[in-house]
């Protein structure tokens, strides 16, 4: 889009100079050639090297931006951990050290587009000069009536307002052109695990099957999942305990087809997932994750991602249920109270049950609680787990932790160690090595 508006910019300022160039053609040859010679330093010239030395520092500019604001959004939502380990001046100082190389480049650019300005009102007074040098003679030689000496004269003037623009449009390319990158390379990103080409009719049930599954990261010299095995029947609760970098999260990965095991097989109502469409298996499955993921907007809107039909007595249902809407329903606002950028108006676990709301709300047959009391204090925890334990009713649950809070509810416990099975079976038996936090 950029480029096709600089190639219509670029179009009006030949088709300008041409109209004039061939008009003082009327008049002398020396006149056209005079103003066709700056009319090619102003509007070829100029821009050219505006493009050549602008390309690198719009290139620079667009990263130093990207980052900057990555920095600053990181500083803001992570404050309380960087001021608890110490490191707030640190990020401060990277933030200072981006804000310094922005002014830098922004700087280079500012005194590019001056020496631009410059040339271009260099070539455009260089003209006029020309022109009315060799527009006198032609007068005392009777060649011009002396009344179009004027009329040159400002029209010369006037004909380089349509090259202008050009020199900073070419410098604006380099900047717009490496945004547009940045953009077009998630756009054209290969999934990492594709749809098939000829997916098998939607399951009928929803039993979850793990059989056999391995699976490495890319680049990783370490399986992250070693031959597990597990089944999960229509309605029953499993727990995936075990330490940080065991593997419970990347079961879940693979569940939703984020990622495609390297060997064995997942299966969703005894149908191979890798032969399902990924929104077809997605459809089937609501995630409490353990970051909960609001936007910035409202309640309503926040809700309303899961379910975008739901109406209103849908979501109070949910948000009762998630025990949020005595809460909401004190806000001034109510449902359209703002939640702030990433939630930050809320709190941990007004932002949780927030999210439960919002899983309650897809209806969907298997729930996965990704650690769901992580960072929650224990009396918090009991409540939200409380909470869980009443709208799991009639739902498969996949329970991923490494906390206490929940495990007495489960019908197994499967515990992870380095991405291997280690152990499994009744709940009971993993209680202790739940509760030292292994």
């Amino acid at each position: 889009m950029a480029e096709a508006a600089v190639d219509d910019q670029r179009l009006t300022a030949a088709l300008g100079g041409l109209a004039f160039v061939l008009f003082l053609l009327r008049y002398d040859a020396r006149l056209a050639l005079i103003l066709m010679a700056f009319l090619f330093i102003a509007g070829v010239g100029v821009p050219w090297l505006v493009q050549s030395l602008g390309e690198a520092p719009g290139r620079r500019l667009v990263a130093l931006k990207s980052a900057l604001r990555a920095a600053t959004i990181d500083g803001v939502q992570g404050l309380e951990e960087l001021q608890a380990y110490g490191a707030a001046g640190t990020q401060a100082e990277h933030i200072s050290t981006l804000s310094r190389s922005l002014a830098q480049e922004q700087r280079r650019l500012s005194r590019l587009n001056g020496l631009s300005q410059g040339a271009l009102g260099l070539s455009a007074n260089l003209a006029l000069w020309l022109t009315v040098w060799t527009a006198i003679a032609l007068v005392q030689d009777g060649g011009i009536p002396p009344p179009d000496l004027a009329m040159l004269a400002l029209l010369t003037l006037a004909v380089f307002e349509s090259v202008a623009p050009l020199p900073a449009a070419f410098q604006a390319l380099g900047e717009t052109r490496a945004a547009a990158r940045r953009v077009l390379e998630i756009v054209d990103a290969e999934p990492q695990v594709p749809e098939p080409a000829d997916p098998a009719p939607p399951p009928v049930g929803f039993a979850v099957g793990f059989q056999g599954v391995h699976f490495t990261y890319p680049g990783s010299d370490r399986p992250a999942l070693s031959a597990i095995d597990l089944q999960c029947p229509e309605g029953a609760w499993v727990a995936i305990v075990g330490p940080t970098g065991s593997g419970k999260t990347t079961l879940v990965n693979l569940l939703l087809r984020f990622w495609a095991p390297d060997r064995g097989r997942i299966t969703l109502g005894g149908a191979d997932i890798a032969e399902l469409g990924g929104e077809e298996v997605r459809r089937r499955i609501a995630v409490v994750s353990q970051h909960t993921r609001l936007f910035t907007g409202t309640i309503r809107e926040n809700l309303l991602l899961a379910n975008p039909g739901g109406n209103p007595a849908q979501l109070e249902q949910a948000c009762r249920v998630a025990e949020i809407h005595d809460f909401v329903l004190s806000q001034p606002e109510g449902y359209d109270t703002q939640v702030g950028e990433a939630g930050l108006a809320l709190s941990g676990g007004q932002a949780r049950r927030l999210a439960i709301a919002r899983a309650l709300l897809k209806d969907a047959p298997i729930l996965i609680l990704d650690e769901p009391t992580e960072g929650l204090d224990a009396p918090t925890a009991r409540a939200l787990m409380g909470t869980l334990d009443r709208l799991m009713a009639g739902r498969s649950v996949l329970l991923i932790t490494h906390r206490p809070e929940g495990l007495e509810l489960m019908d197994q416990v499967l515990v992870l160690d380095r991405g291997q099975a280690v152990a499994r079976g009744h709940p009971e038996p993993w209680g202790p090595w739940d509760r030292s936090g292994a």
